[in-house]
């Protein structure tokens, strides 16, 4: 795929233990990386992010659609065809 995205919130684990070379960086200045972040190390893959399930905003207050807007002005910015 072209485009993945993990809604497993702050917990890395699971990518950790199916990418072990992963690392995390920030999507942008605004939002701290354990909110959003790229993935990056993912073999094959041009875009990996993580952020939180959309239900998990609801109970905690988070701006959850913008984090998924961050994440869509990223891969805006970067894709190339």
């Amino acid at each position: 795929p072209d485009i993945i995205v993990f809604l497993t919130g702050r917990e890395s684990n699971y990518i950790i233990e199916k990418y072990p070379n992963v690392i995390f960086e920030p999507v942008c200045e605004e939002y701290d990386k354990e909110d959003v972040a790229k993935v990056c190390g993912i073999p094959n893959v041009k875009f990996a992010y993580r952020t939180w399930h959309p239900g998990a905003y609801y109970k905690s207050g988070k701006p959850y659609y913008r984090y998924v807007e961050s994440i869509v002005a990223d891969v805006i910015k970067n894709f190339r065809l």
